[in-house]
């Protein structure tokens, strides 16, 4: 999948208040980050409370199959940094 398209779902889902954007001005990343990604999402509070009524993203079920995904190095670097 492109970077366009990656973007512009993620931006629709920033449109329907299901993520929020969250990013470092340049410079305010922490020094130690193995990555410059400067731009993050979450899920908005709305979001969270959805999933949570119908049990969408269990943590005891979720956490464990994520873990065995196999994932670049770039997107390890990636995850590993401090979000704003």
């Amino acid at each position: 999948m492109s970077r366009r398209t990656i973007t512009r779902r993620l931006d629709d889902l920033v449109d329907a208040d299901v993520l929020e954007r969250c990013s470092y001005e340049r410079g305010e990343q922490p020094a130690d980050a193995d990555s410059n990604v400067r731009t993050f999402y979450r899920f908005t509070d709305r979001a969270r409370a959805v999933f949570d009524d119908v049990g969408t993203f269990d943590p005891a079920v979720w956490r464990p199959v994520y873990a065995r995904v196999e994932k670049p190095d770039e997107i390890e670097a990636a995850e590993a940094v401090a979000r704003p």
